[in-house]
């Protein structure tokens, strides 16, 4: 699982929303398991046994089955505000219709809220993507909401990003708490900084910039770790090595399919003008050239079915066979009957 893709619309990135650290674990490791180009499913589970692996320690895995009840319980209630960009439209829903907490099995099932669902699956534009490993090792919830931040700016070509520093904490639903510049520091950015850089796919560094004597604006800049670019340059190439294998295999398939009805369609042809079964069977190798001409091995014998008082069919056969089989002038073609 935790090399899982978890797929989310920019919409929710920027969103207005409060969860906690186990919390946000069990959404994403669920929404983790949603195929971004299919159909959403109706639900998705999460074992304790999942959850240690992905997200625990051995000195905390103890807690795995606690954690992922109590964040059972308290995420059905959990509301999500969106905000067009205009300002003009909002959207206030909940992340879940139903959550199940199965005490025997040790098992979370979410539902997602309709009004979600658009949100988190079947995206085409305007969404951020990353893998669930990357977000395992945080153990902040301000580092997760960050992380996801810098990697939506940075898919749309922003490696740098400057805020007023209440807006940013508004943004990150810190609320009135860290009122004071240097706890706002120390107990979110700092930590987000550090365990950004040491455990996920990005580096990024912050600075602050001054209006009078009060620090008003932060800043960051952000880029992807060269190795992870590198592995997934790689990966692409494999990806598209065994997609130009499936094309192949597509293309030889149909290849088939399209020779399987040129031919019925000829027998049909040729039986109505005469030609008995056996005729067709062994009338063998034909061949379309650039000329519109027909070559067999018995040309005589075919051609007199062809004669010039029917030429106008002669062509129309002719036509079809190029349309079956998507000749163009500079196509040769052989079947075998």
């Amino acid at each position: 699982m935790s090399n899982n893709l978890i797929y989310k619309s920019n919409d929710i990135i920027e969103a207005s929303y409060h969860l906690t650290l186990n919390e946000q674990r069990l959404l994403l490791a669920c929404i983790s398991q949603v195929k971004s180009d299919g159909a959403i499913g109706d639900r998705y589970v999460i074992s304790v046994e999942q959850a240690r692996d992905l997200f625990y320690d051995n000195k905390g895995k103890d807690k795995a089955f606690r954690d992922l009840k109590a964040a059972s319980k308290k995420l059905w209630d959990r509301g999500i505000h969106m905000k067009s960009e205009s300002g003009q439209r909002e959207l206030f829903t909940r992340w879940v219709s139903t959550v199940e907490f199965d005490n025997e099995e040790q098992t979370a099932t979410l539902y997602f809220h309709d009004q979600i669902k658009p949100y988190i699956a079947q995206l085409k534009s305007n969404f951020t993507k990353y893998r669930l490993s990357h977000i395992t090792q945080l153990t902040s919830v301000y580092a997760i909401r960050i992380y996801e931040l810098i990697v939506s700016w940075y898919s749309q070509n922003q490696p740098y990003k400057e805020y007023k520093i209440d807006d940013f904490k508004e943004l990150l639903q810190i609320g009135d708490k860290y009122s004071q510049f240097g706890e706002f520091k120390s107990r979110v950015i700092t930590p987000a900084l550090k365990q950004i850089n040491a455990h996920t796919d990005f580096e990024f560094e912050i600075s602050y910039r001054k209006v009078g004597r009060s620090f008003k604006y932060i800043q960051l800049r952000f880029n992807r770790k060269p190795e992870f670019e590198l592995a997934e340059s790689i990966n692409q190439k494999k990806m598209q090595h065994n997609l130009s294998k499936a094309e192949q295999k597509s293309r030889a398939i149909e290849k088939q399919r399209k020779k399987a009805a040129f031919t019925e369609y000829a027998k049909d042809i040729f039986i109505a003008k005469g030609m008995t079964f056996e005729n067709i069977e062994t009338g063998a190798i034909y061949t379309v050239d650039e000329n519109n001409s027909i070559m067999t091995n018995d040309f005589n014998e075919l051609n007199k079915y062809f004669i010039t008082d029917d030429h106008m069919k002669y062509l129309l056969f002719l036509n079809r066979i190029r349309q079956i089989n998507n000749l163009d002038d500079s196509d040769t073609k052989t079947f075998n009957f």
